[in-house]
């Protein structure tokens, strides 16, 4: 019960973390296991412990949910919603919530 409890607050830490800094300049593995106070290997290992992947690719919120952040209608083409997500290319960011989601994000 207490191991669940410590797992479950560790991960809202990392998400909370990963959520509110993504989108800089300079965001790494290395900066989100400092700001854990862990090293890169000990994140690497409770990631995929408890996520079953790796902190490259967990992704604590789904693009989609990142559009619903913003006010309707305030992203006007698709490279704008990359980078607001951070994505710099455009054409990436299409690439990868198409085999996340299964539609195009000119879809949404």
């Amino acid at each position: 019960m207490i191991r669940e409890r410590r797992k479950q607050e560790w991960l809202q830490k990392l998400n909370t973390y990963i959520l509110q800094h993504f989108t800089q300049e300079g965001f790494t593995v290395s900066k989100i296991a400092f700001a854990l106070n862990i090293s890169e290997r000990q994140l690497y290992r409770n990631v995929k412990e408890y996520l079953a992947c790796t902190p490259r690719t967990h992704q604590p919120t789904t693009p989609p949910d990142c559009l619903c952040l913003s006010p309707k209608g305030s992203y006007n083409t698709v490279a704008e919603v990359a980078h607001a997500v951070g994505y710099k290319d455009a054409g990436y960011f299409s690439k990868k919530f198409k085999e996340r989601f299964g539609i195009s994000p000119l879809e949404v």
